[in-house]
């Protein structure tokens, strides 16, 4: 069971870069007792939308980087990323999405889910 974790989603990491905010950084200090990932959904959505010549693709190019320097753990997970958080049996997750759709299905299923602002505080 997954449990003190920040699950952030690819939507979230490509408004940061969009927005040039560490996204990562501001994770971790906003909640330093919990470890910061995601999963590997999310890393071949970042891979898959990076291809594509575009300022999304540089900015999803960016956010792959930084997963790796930044050592973020890779959570694995076996259906699409929307659908493995949702998904998720840990009350203890807090998820991180900017896609709004996302968002409410979160909140629908008594998740704690947030987001990141443009001026890259964690709401």
């Amino acid at each position: 069971m997954l449990k003190d974790l920040v699950l952030v989603d690819t939507s979230s990491i490509i408004f940061a870069m969009h927005n040039r905010k560490d996204i990562f950084s501001i994770t971790k200090a906003v909640f330093p007792d919990r470890t910061v990932c995601v999963s590997e959904g999310v890393v071949s959505e970042l891979k898959r939308i990076s291809t594509i010549r575009s300022k999304k693709g540089r900015e999803a190019a960016a956010g792959l980087r930084s997963v790796f320097h930044n050592n973020i753990p890779v959570e694995d997970d076996e259906q699409r990323p929307d659908d493995w958080m949702v998904e998720i049996n840990s009350a203890r997750c807090i998820f991180l999405t900017n896609d709004t759709k996302l968002w409410h299905r979160l909140k629908a299923a008594g998740k704690q889910a947030m987001k990141i602002s443009v001026d890259g505080r964690i709401v």
